[in-house]
């Protein structure tokens, strides 16, 4: 059942970006971005606490006005795994997080300095090889960083924050130092 939901999800942001959103696309409304984290994520149950980290990433598709504001979908981590050194009984050493929702970032004084906010809610999905197996709930996310317009290339450092709570009793908190790349009139 999850699958299909993400099945469903990607699908339908493929039908934006690429169907509905094509002539959008190409006056610069409808964008696609990726940024890469080092995530530091704790987990937390009714036996302990863990912490796993690692490299992920986050995909959005999302309407944009540059420098302004964004507002779209969100997927993370879609290919990163985290890594614990001494992970729970229930937990195995590696376990992937995956959040799929809603992202808006904002950048409150456009016209003066390029610093933005950033937040959203996600359906948050842990799977462990260990007797935990695949814990659901849901995630939110804070965050604020700075942009740069390198010539049409938007360099974005960010740091951010995550809060979710999942089945089982189950919390993950983390933070994320981040770095987005933004090819204004390329993607």
């Amino acid at each position: 059942m999850a699958k299909l939901a993400k099945l469903k999800v990607l699908a339908f942001a493929a039908y934006v970006f690429f169907g509905l959103g094509t002539e959008c696309a190409e006056a610069g409304q409808i964008r696609m971005r990726a940024r890469e984290h080092y995530e530091t994520m704790r987990i937390t149950n009714k036996l302990g606490t863990s912490s796993y980290v690692g490299f992920t990433n986050t995909i959005n598709v999302w309407y944009e006005e540059p420098f302004r504001w964004s507002l779209g979908l969100a997927g993370s981590p879609l290919w990163a795994m985290l890594h614990a050194k001494s992970p729970l009984e229930s937990y195995s050493s590696t376990i992937r997080l995956v959040h799929l929702g809603l992202e808006g970032k904002f950048f409150p004084l456009p016209n003066l300095v390029n610093l933005f906010f950033k937040c959203g809610v996600f359906d948050a999905q842990l799977t462990s090889n260990g007797a935990a197996g695949q814990l659901r709930g849901h995630s939110l996310l804070g965050g604020v960083g700075y942009e740069w317009d390198l010539g049409g290339i938007g360099l974005a450092p960010e740091i951010s924050w995550r809060w979710g709570r999942l089945a089982d009793q189950t919390e993950v908190v983390g933070s994320a130092p981040a770095i987005g790349v933004h090819f204004y009139h390329a993607l």
